[in-house]
């Protein structure tokens, strides 16, 4: 019976051999961080994307849902003098202390003048008309949001009164995000009509613009 015996191979890799297989290697894995750094970068800016969507959106739906309800609606900025009582064809108020000192249900936001963050909130009357507040609530990384109020006729006829006013807004985030839109106050009173006799009209000669300065800037509504 024969024996078979074992043999090894005292062969193995030259030094050539040694480096270009380093040098693949080198390779792959370079594309490989190459491939996961972008991956991770681009769903790092989808994160931040979504993030400044979600928040512009927030913003959105209040200003959309007290629009739609008010019967007054008010630009809030400090630079103006404050009344006593709020007139009922201005649309302008100091702050926004003044719109809770109203008998009546009220909401408001406002941007903070030394960081980009927009504080909002809505108040109610109770039965005894003691104002009820309610929670406040911060959206950050906002860079400005741009408002004007605007009368359109219900009709081309240059005689006639009949009108409705609308709020167009734009929401400007700080990473590039913006929104834009418009919403119908089908209850406001407080926008003067008496415009000239264009079919439709801005209230203010430049659109009204929230961001984050010296001054403290806001939107306003009254809701009875």
């Amino acid at each position: 019976m024969k024996k078979f015996e074992k043999f090894k191979s005292k062969k193995g890799f030259t030094f050539v051999e040694l480096i270009v297989t380093v040098a693949i290697m080198s390779i792959t894995a370079g594309m490989g961080i190459g491939i996961f750094a972008s991956t991770i970068r681009n769903y790092s800016e989808a994160s931040v994307t979504a993030m400044q969507q979600g928040n512009a959106l927030e913003i959105e739906r209040f200003i959309v849902d007290q629009a739609r309800v008010c019967s007054s609606m008010y630009f809030i900025d400090n630079s103006v003098a404050a009344e006593a009582e709020l007139s009922s064809d201005t649309h302008w108020v100091n702050n926004s202390g003044q719109l809770d000192a109203e008998n009546t249900d009220c909401g408001y936001l406002v941007m903070r003048p030394d960081w980009p963050q927009v504080f909002y909130k809505s108040n109610v009357r109770n039965n005894a008309g003691e104002i009820v507040e309610g929670p406040e609530f911060a959206v950050t990384g906002v860079e400005s949001i741009e408002l004007s109020a605007v009368k359109q006729k219900t009709t081309t006829e240059e005689t006639s009164e009949d009108c409705f006013y609308y709020l167009n807004y734009a929401i400007n985030m700080v990473d590039g995000y913006s929104i834009k839109g418009a919403v119908i106050m089908n209850n406001c009173k407080n926008i003067s009509s008496e415009y000239s006799e264009g079919y439709i009209e801005t209230a203010d000669e430049e659109p009204f613009v929230i961001e984050h300065n010296d001054l403290t800037k806001g939107l306003g509504f009254l809701l009875k």
